[in-house]
């Protein structure tokens, strides 16, 4: 079973010289035959592991995953997903558009950095990373979309810089 979050939101957030367009925030739970086949799509995926284990390939390269990694697919990167059914993995997977801002819009020297991040961000990463900050901002961002509170927008942007 999936959840899809955030998408019904128009996140956009102005970093220097990048503007991140937040798309969506889906949840996947646990299911012992969950697995995607290979695909790509036009957009940043960041990819997160609360619980389980798993295995994915991108682009041909493959490696394991389990509870308190990420790892990030870039657009175009050719990606699959399979859980372990002894340990069935939970992913929530935040789908990014990031571009420069127009030139005009800023210094050069933030469009330069910018361009070089987005650029970096894009690229081939066929490994996990473990970084707890990342899955406390993504659990937080879950619960306001989900509470819908007074202010949930706000806090969202604000969860997103």
């Amino acid at each position: 079973m999936t959840e899809s979050l955030l998408s019904h939101l128009n996140l956009s957030i102005s970093l220097g010289g990048l503007r991140v367009k937040i798309l969506s925030l889906i949840h996947v739970f646990p299911n012992p035959q969950w697995q995607v086949p290979c695909h790509s799509h036009p957009d940043l995926e960041i990819h997160m592991i609360p619980q389980g284990k798993g295995t994915v390939e991108c682009e041909g390269s493959r490696f394991s995953v389990q509870a308190g990694d990420f790892y990030l697919t870039g657009p175009c990167i050719r990606h699959a997903q399979q859980t372990d059914p002894a340990d069935p993995m939970e992913e929530f997977c935040l789908e990014c558009e990031i571009e420069a801002a127009p030139e005009e819009e800023a210094d050069p020297l933030s469009v330069q950095e910018a361009t070089w991040l987005r650029d970096t961000l894009y690229g081939l990463y066929p490994r996990g990373f473990r970084d707890g900050t990342v899955f406390r901002m993504l659990e937080e961002m879950l619960r306001e979309d989900r509470e819908r509170r007074p202010g949930y927008v706000l806090r969202l942007e604000t969860l997103t810089v």
